[in-house]
């Protein structure tokens, strides 16, 4: 199975008058972005992203403003466990893009809100963004996630392991009674 292809050809829309509108649906797998940054570290990208959704493309005078609801399916690191599991985020694209002969006259332009020459809108860069800001800067993978052993890195939310509890400063002792 192929990657979602999230590029619409909007040649059509472009040529159309002001207010002219196309509805669109997303429902597959996309890649996950390339690059790491900090914000979203613990985003497992060797497994694929889920989208589903539906948006609409609107022709304003300077571009093509995409309007869309959607969810997304990521696998995560839990940040206490550190094991992967799915996390759905909900998308709300709201975005002008503009052609590629606009860039003087755009005030704050970023390099995924344009139409490419061929008139592609490509979307894909600004659900992954979307995404990658969806996560959680600690995700979970339930609310009572026991974490893991700090002495012998076993997942505690099976059971307990068998290291003897040391407590390195008696002060604390109180706590764990």
């Amino acid at each position: 199975m192929g990657y979602l292809v999230m590029q619409f050809n909007v040649s059509k829309l472009l040529k159309q008058a002001t207010g002219s509108t196309r509805n669109f649906n997303l429902e597959d797998r996309a890649k996950p972005p390339d690059r790491i940054t900090v914000a979203d570290s613990l985003w497992d990208r060797s497994s694929d992203m889920r989208v589903n959704g539906k948006g609409s493309m609107l022709r304003t005078d300077a571009g093509i403003w995409v309007n869309a609801r959607m969810t997304c399916e990521v696998v995560c690191v839990c940040g206490l466990c550190l094991s992967n599991y799915n996390l759905t985020i909900e998308l709300l694209i709201d975005e002008e893009f503009y052609p590629a002969d606009a860039v003087s006259s755009v005030d704050d332009p970023d390099e995924t809100q344009f139409i490419l020459p061929d008139n592609i809108l490509d979307l894909l860069p600004s659900i992954q963004q979307y995404a990658s800001l969806g996560i959680p800067m600690k995700p979970l993978c339930r609310k009572d996630c026991a974490g893991m052993c700090q002495n012998c890195g076993y997942d505690l939310n099976p059971g307990k392991c068998s290291c003897a509890v040391q407590i390195s400063d008696a002060r604390w002792q109180s706590l764990l009674n």
